[in-house]
């Protein structure tokens, strides 16, 4: 539990400081009250992803994921950004369809933690950064 400085506000719950644009307390998770939905719809970053469920609609965060190595040593990521619909969830990760202008056609988002592949030397699979959006299809 912290002094409030200006530009902070404390949760009523835990006694965090927080921020002033702060949606959740950092430690408990607390909704704070806002006076209008926010503008930016690019939802909530997913802490555990067990947590979510077949027919949620998430949006997967550019350069992460599974890539590949160049010999020049950039990085070339397999997934593409933008929103997917979850069809399956599997013991290292889920099945998807994208639905966006970005994401197009089935995938597989590995969760796991980072390891090299087993197929090429260059390749390493690596966890994907989620975020859970509230999307309504048209």
């Amino acid at each position: 539990m912290g002094k409030k400085k200006r530009g902070q506000k404390v949760c009523p719950e835990c006694g965090t400081v927080n921020g002033v644009r702060a949606y959740y307390c950092k430690e408990c998770d607390y909704a704070f009250k806002m006076k209008k939905r926010s503008k930016n719809r690019r939802g909530r970053p997913v802490k555990d992803w067990r947590t979510l469920e077949v027919g949620d609609y998430i949006r997967v965060i550019g350069r992460s994921g599974s890539y590949y190595i160049k010999s020049n040593g950039d990085k070339i990521y397999f997934t593409d950004a933008g929103i997917y619909h979850i069809k399956q969830k599997h013991g290292e990760g889920l099945t998807v369809i994208g639905v966006g202008r970005q994401s197009h056609g089935f995938e597989f988002l590995y969760m796991g933690k980072e390891k090299q592949s087993k197929l090429l030397d260059n390749m390493f699979n690596a966890p994907h950064k989620l975020c859970k959006v509230d999307y309504i299809p048209r």
